[in-house]
């Protein structure tokens, strides 16, 4: 029996376990619960090894897991199979005795025993510690000698004034010309003799004729500059123009601005 592979039972925590238990038998309807009997080695006094069997009852809450360490079924134990079960300290008087297994892990081999675990030895008191020397006080400070006054600074000599240049002579304004506003439509356009005709097209007697100089000044509704050669007859326009009028017909006067409406 020294060579049989079976492990005993420890306890490990608040679990019970047994590692390399042997599937004796499978009790198993559905995969919400079955049991199995396992078999297991018990150390006897004169290094005898027995075998005994416990029973061990699966619900939804064991968990089993193949060879692999993968998530199974509980009907994928069978017979003859070596299984590391842990399950509960609680366990019944009959024969054989059951208890609620936590999990089975199924083994394709049966591994080396895994031995009780042992208590860990009382840790032993450290040694008091030795208290430190006491610290030296430091040596009084020596105050530093004190700091020689500054000498006075001397007085600030004022800045003389400077004469400012004698400013230019203003130019008096020229006089403006006078000047009056007339709106129409344009009637006609002369780009030869540079002038335009306001008023009705087919009416001498209600005509204005404004005479386009180079400092006839054109802009658009915006007042934008514009050229002389984009007005267009039929277009509404405000001409800025002199007072003085001629007697003929029509009537003919200088224009200094000319704005497309």
């Amino acid at each position: 029996m020294n060579n049989d592979p079976r492990g005993t039972m420890f306890q490990q925590g608040d679990i019970m376990r047994i590692n390399n238990a042997y599937v004796e038998d499978v009790s198993c309807s559905n995969n919400s619960s079955g049991s199995i009997l396992v078999s297991y080695a018990v150390r006897e006094p004169g290094q005898a090894v027995s075998i005994q069997q416990i029973r061990l009852n699966l619900n939804r809450q064991t968990t089993v897991t193949n060879a692999a360490g993968q998530n199974s079924c509980i009907c994928c134990i069978r017979k003859g199979m070596w299984v590391n079960v842990g399950f509960s300290p609680a366990m019944t008087r009959s024969i054989p005795p059951q208890s609620n297994a936590f999990w089975v892990a199924i083994q394709r081999t049966p591994q080396v025993p895994v031995p009780p675990v042992q208590p860990v030895p009382p840790i032993q008191p450290l040694p008091p510690v030795q208290p430190w020397p006491p610290v030296q006080p430091l040596p009084p400070v020596r105050p530093w000698p004190p700091v020689a006054p500054l000498p006075p600074r001397p007085p600030v000599q004022p800045i003389p004034p400077r004469p400012l240049p004698p400013r230019p002579p203003v130019r008096p304004t020229p006089p403006q010309r006078p000047s009056s506003t007339t709106t129409g439509r344009i009637a006609r356009i002369d780009f030869n003799n540079r002038y335009i005709l306001l008023g009705s097209a087919n009416n001498p007697n209600d005509q204005t004729r404004f005479n386009i100089s180079n400092a006839t000044v054109f802009t658009n509704r915006f007042g934008a500059p514009i050229r002389f050669g984009d007005l267009r007859p039929g277009q509404m326009v405000r001409v800025t123009h002199s007072n003085a009028e001629t007697l003929s017909i029509p009537p003919q006067s200088a224009a200094f601005r000319v704005q497309v409406l």
